[in-house]
């Protein structure tokens, strides 16, 4: 079964941190899968906080921590994550809901578009461009 691993940026578990993803006090890892099932792999403390906002050496302190990972999820595009979409093998993408479920529950709705995305950029290929992507409105998953 085809699967992407996912980070979510958060501070408390539940929600996505309405800050930066570098800026998050730790990463939230799942493997979403093609029938848009998820398992949390595990959380990883973000030791690059400290750093500059916005600074070169920590996103690559960022991206250090994540290289395991597909797909890194934002809740607000930034210049660092259009970075990552330049430069990055990791495929940035913008949801616009704070909760974790939800989020996963979006990506899920799109994971065979993701998945060709994060193929294409595992070939060599980037583009600037930032999905963003809405929970649906009559969603009942995690409110």
């Amino acid at each position: 079964m085809k699967s992407l691993r996912i980070c979510i940026g958060s501070n408390d578990g539940v929600r996505m941190a309405e800050t930066h993803l570098g800026d998050s006090g730790r990463f939230l890892i799942y493997d979403l899968f093609e029938d848009q099932s998820t398992r949390q792999v595990e959380e990883r403390q973000n030791t690059a906080t400290h750093l500059g906002h916005g600074g070169a050496e920590k996103m690559a302190r960022v991206l250090q921590l994540l290289d395991d990972v597909d797909v890194v999820v934002a809740q607000k595009n930034s210049p660092n994550l259009r970075k990552i979409a330049a430069h990055a093998v990791h495929k940035p993408v913008v949801v616009k809901t704070p909760a974790i479920e939800l989020v996963l529950a979006t990506l899920g709705r799109s994971f065979f578009e993701l998945h060709e995305q994060v193929a294409h950029r595992r070939s060599g290929a980037r583009t600037q461009s930032i999905p963003e992507l809405s929970p649906l409105p009559d969603s009942t998953a995690g409110g």
